[in-house]
């Protein structure tokens, strides 16, 4: 965390609690200032086997708006299939999902090449956001996180491209690679 200047005035649960420094969490100094939650704080929200989310944490910071923060378990998502082959572009496609905790953020779309499908514009919005679709417009969610669904405009957007596109489907954190799926889309 950047506290741009601001010092750490604590750390709450969402009914008002007040962490324990040194018991729930300790402060870090470096790289940056911070903090880590304790491994006895974050197993007294939940069994080491549950997944998804296990709580929230509210920092107060000298100056500022407070920040709430999703504490959640997590392994790597899978996906029921790597490659996904359509004919039809009439109405949305859902395919099974299993997050195992994790939290969809966002989904990458690109070519063989490497091109983005669509909005080229975003390569000057940086590696987080660029070559990323919309959410709701372009895909979503089942209500019960089961299932991914690709929205119809998507398929008739990657019919018209022509070629196969890979889609990432990104889980926060987003801190590198290894919290993904893909899934290679044809549309005929």
């Amino acid at each position: 965390m950047q506290y741009d200047g601001n010092k750490l005035k604590g750390i709450y649960t969402p009914s008002g609690t007040q962490l324990t420094s040194g018991r729930d969490y300790t402060v870090v100094n470096s790289p940056l200032p911070g903090f880590a939650l304790t491994s006895s704080y974050i197993n007294s929200l939940g069994a080491p086997s549950t997944l998804g989310e296990l709580g929230r944490v509210i920092v107060k910071l000298s100056a500022g708006a407070d920040l709430e923060i999703d504490i959640r378990r997590y392994t790597r998502p899978t996906v029921s299939s790597g490659t996904i082959n359509i004919s039809a572009t009439s109405s949305d496609y859902f395919f099974n999902h299993t997050p195992n905790g994790a939290k969809l953020a966002t989904v990458k779309a690109l070519g063989p090449n490497g091109e983005y499908l669509k909005d080229d514009w975003t390569q000057w919005l940086g590696p987080l956001q660029a070559g990323r679709i919309n959410w709701n417009g372009d895909y979503s969610l089942s209500d019960d996180q089961t299932q991914l669904i690709m929205r119809s405009s998507l398929l008739s957007t990657i019919k018209s491209f022509g070629k196969s596109v890979t889609l990432t489907w990104e889980y926060w954190p987003r801190t590198d690679g290894s919290n993904t799926v893909t899934t290679v889309v044809t549309v005929t």
